[in-house]
């Protein structure tokens, strides 16, 4: 079973107008890797970055933009079962969240960091 992560895009095309937006399809694939939000799949361990990390694609909802483009933009990324995900969400203009989870019966479900160190099958996958 998979779901869904909706992360709010957080002055993501901060200085476009209006009529800008208006020219950007509703859903476009996310390409490169945005710094203030993203979701990556944790495949092992690395290191120089602790995390071997694949940044997962999304697919962005402009229909709640605001006219600057600043907020109201959303990506949604779908995330597996029996994978597990570091996610950079910001909250706010100033507030980024940071954490772990796992889909667990079609639920995220957060994890410490003590919980993702613990895990026996990362360790296994030293790059």
């Amino acid at each position: 079973m998979s779901k869904v992560l909706k992360l709010e895009c957080i002055n993501e095309n901060h200085g476009m107008s209006a009529e800008m937006l208006a020219f950007v399809p509703m859903f476009n694939d996310g390409k490169g890797l945005p710094n203030r939000y993203w979701v990556a799949e944790i495949t092992g361990l690395s290191k120089k970055y602790k995390y071997e990390r694949n940044f997962l694609s999304c697919k962005k909802d402009y229909t709640k933009a605001n006219s600057t483009g600043t907020r109201g933009i959303y990506a949604y990324y779908t995330l597996e079962e029996n994978k597990l995900y570091e996610v950079k969400d910001p909250k706010s203009w100033g507030r980024t969240e940071r954490y772990f989870c796992i889909i667990q019966d079609g639920e995220l479900v957060k994890l410490e960091q003590e919980e993702v160190d613990a895990l026996s099958w990362l360790k296994d996958r030293s790059g």
